[in-house]
């Protein structure tokens, strides 16, 4: 690959490679398509095929048009080609990624080539309004709850609005939050400076940067809070996830509600939604349609009834993180009335994907058909709970600011199930 730029640059061209590690997509297939543009390192012409390749699938399938303010596909392609040749791939790369996040869909973007490893202090970081707390702290001397005013001598907010352009979303919530996760990432070559506020005093501390080790896709995981159930879904991932939260629910089925958990769940399997919707209906629901963008229905989701219904009430807990398949079905709940959906706007992505191979090691995924509802909507920009819960700076002060399926850490759920405790 071409010469790399340093500093702060460089890890601003990075950012959005760490952040696109976070996401899983809507199942949908990879492009049969063979003719690669080249290798690394590019040539201007294989540049020239990329561009190619990428401006043919947008404007010929990207479902959203007249949809989303400020997209236009001609803006989209005039800003495609005026994007330097001459740069080094990392550049070129970053000015790519830069143009497809003009789409405001979480499903568009290129993939991870290999590059410097990355890396990020032992830091959780949580945006509440429009500043930026510690949410949890393997840092001595570091506490959850304190806020951070700065990075490398830029203030927090100069150094988002630096990310967000590259960062691929379906809502300005779900970039928001991707761009603070991705405050503190870059080389691990290099630590990074952060200053901190604490009680209305100021420190900054040089933090090295470790190793990310990307979580593995769990499977469906339970646990009983007296007469309430829990199941957490963190994805849709693996073919066997129906028949792991088949055997949860039948451990909790006595249960008078049920939480399921679809926070931070970036979606995958399309069909897994379905099987776990068929836990708790009697008979078929309508269908949900994916559809071209000049309407034409490609393909029809069916959620058919399994078994003997839950019986209980049904509360989904989502976040901005609720994406693709997971905002499926916190769409399906509300579309049916199925349940009461509790935290924060869920993330979107209401579209089926494709990837395709550009160069060996890039890969492009974009958006091919939109899915929408019997009324013919989509919720690709997300959808409202029924009731908010909004985590505080003393809630992370508390230590109550981490998913962790635990009330006594987890601040979302403690609240969920104090609602359920009064009936909602």
């Amino acid at each position: 690959m071409g010469e790399l730029r340093e500093g702060a640059g460089l890890a601003r061209a990075c950012a959005w490679m760490w952040i696109a590690l976070t996401l899983l997509f809507f199942a949908g297939c990879t492009e049969d398509d063979e003719s690669l543009c080249g290798e690394f390192p590019l040539t201007e012409a294989e540049r020239v095929c990329i561009q190619d390749k990428v401006e043919a699938r947008v404007v010929r399938f990207y479902p959203f048009v007249g949809d989303k303010e400020g997209v236009s596909l001609r803006k989209f392609s005039h800003q495609l080609r005026e994007i330097d040749l001459g740069a080094d791939d990392l550049q070129f790369l970053e000015d790519l990624q830069r143009v497809l996040a003009t789409l405001q869909d979480g499903h568009t973007q290129i993939g991870l080539p290999a590059g410097e490893p990355r890396g990020m202090p032992p830091l959780a970081l949580r945006d509440i309004g429009e500043e930026v707390f510690v949410a949890w702290s393997g840092v001595e001397g570091v506490e959850a709850g304190d806020q951070i005013v700065g990075v490398d001598g830029e203030l927090v907010a100069d150094t988002i609005e630096e990310l967000l352009p590259l960062i691929a979303a379906s809502t300005p919530e779900a970039r928001r939050r991707s761009a603070v996760r991705a405050l503190l990432s870059g080389p691990r070559s290099e630590a990074v400076g952060v200053r901190f506020l604490r009680d209305g005093e100021s420190r900054e501390l040089l933090l090295e940067r470790l190793e990310v080790v990307q979580a593995v896709p769990r499977s469906p995981e339970g646990r009983r809070f007296g007469d309430v159930g829990y199941i957490r879904v963190s994805s849709f991932a693996f073919v066997d996830d129906a028949e792991v939260f088949d055997g949860l629910l039948g451990e909790l089925r006595d249960t008078r509600a049920l939480i399921l958990d679809l926070r931070e769940n970036g979606g995958g399997r399309g069909l897994n939604p379905n099987l776990l919707l068929g836990r708790f209906i009697e008979e078929e629901l309508p269908d949900f349609e994916l559809q071209k963008r000049d309407g034409e229905v490609k393909a029809r989701l069916k959620a058919i009834p399994r078994g003997e219904p839950y019986r209980g009430r049904l509360v989904v807990l989502s976040d901005v993180f609720t994406y693709s398949a997971a905002n499926y079905l916190v769409h399906r709940v509300r579309f049916h009335d199925l349940g009461v959906v509790i935290g924060e706007r869920s993330g979107g992505g209401s579209a089926q994907r494709i990837q395709v191979e550009l160069v060996d090691g890039l890969p492009f995924i974009y958006s091919r058909r939109r899915l929408v509802d019997p009324e013919g909507v989509d919720f690709e920009q997300g959808l409202e709970p029924d009731i908010a819960i909004e985590l505080t700076p003393q809630d992370l002060r508390e230590g109550l600011g981490i998913r962790s399926g635990d009330p006594a850490t987890d601040g979302v759920l403690a609240e969920a199930l104090r609602l359920i405790e009064e009936d909602l």
